[in-house]
């Protein structure tokens, strides 16, 4: 479009400036007597509409231009929105990934916190009377990992246990276990804890319930061994 514009100024200027020489080319004498600001009014005024021609071009040519601008500056905002989307997306898949990966280190730290843990497990619980007095017995195994400083304590505390402190408790690992009641035999739930420190330092704790069982075949009082709900 500029260059259709300049292409007309140029034509039209053409057009004006063979008009003038015809139309003042006989009275050239006349012009050349005129005294000097006679001549630059003249000229003022012949080539006043030739100015404001241009002037009218340049406006138009003008307008075009902030018309091209005003377009360019709406292809950049697009570009910049789509740029800004793009990273957004970007950092939304940026942000999954990350939390998949903290998501697995989390899995990953949880695995080995379990699996440094040892696992007990009580093989059955046997019983000898002796009058009015019962002993229980039973063997707890260790399937777990490794672990030191064992304590056992009971809550409510009993009479007598045969294991309260173990230095190191191996995999696989079994030991003996012998307790009596303050009270001749079982009568109420009594809770085991034990207190440990695992393969990786980190101390924890597993409870198991003596439950009392009534024996069926007899008046003696066995005990179920059952580990607390975690």
């Amino acid at each position: 479009m500029s260059r259709i514009l300049s292409i007309i100024g140029v034509v039209v200027t053409g057009v004006y400036l063979v008009a003038l020489v015809i139309l003042f080319k006989s009275r050239i004498a006349e012009i050349h007597a005129m005294p000097p600001n006679n001549i630059g009014d003249f000229l003022a005024g012949i080539f006043g509409p030739l100015a404001i021609f241009w002037l009218i071009l340049g406006f138009f040519q003008q307008g075009i231009e902030l018309r091209q601008n005003t377009h360019a500056l709406d292809l950049q905002a697009d570009e910049l929105r789509n740029s800004v989307e793009q990273q957004k997306q970007l950092v939304e898949v940026s942000r999954k990934q990350v939390e998949a990966e903290l998501e697995v280190i989390r899995f990953e730290r949880e695995r080995q916190k379990k699996s440094a843990r040892p696992i007990f497990v009580f093989h059955g619980v046997g019983a000898m009377f002796s009058g009015p007095e019962g002993t229980y017995s039973s063997r707890i195994k260790n399937i777990g990992n490794t672990a030191t400083e064992i304590e056992f304590s009971y809550d409510p505390p009993i009479k007598q246990s045969s294991l309260t402190k173990v230095f190191s408790w191996s995999r696989g690992e079994e030991q003996g276990l012998e307790w009596k009641y303050k009270t001749p035999v079982a009568e109420s739930r009594t809770v085991l804890i034990i207190s440990y420190v695992d393969s990786s330092g980190i101390p924890g704790t597993r409870l198991f319930q003596f439950i009392p069982v009534k024996d069926e075949g007899g008046p003696n009082t066995m005990v179920e061994v059952k580990p607390w709900p975690s």
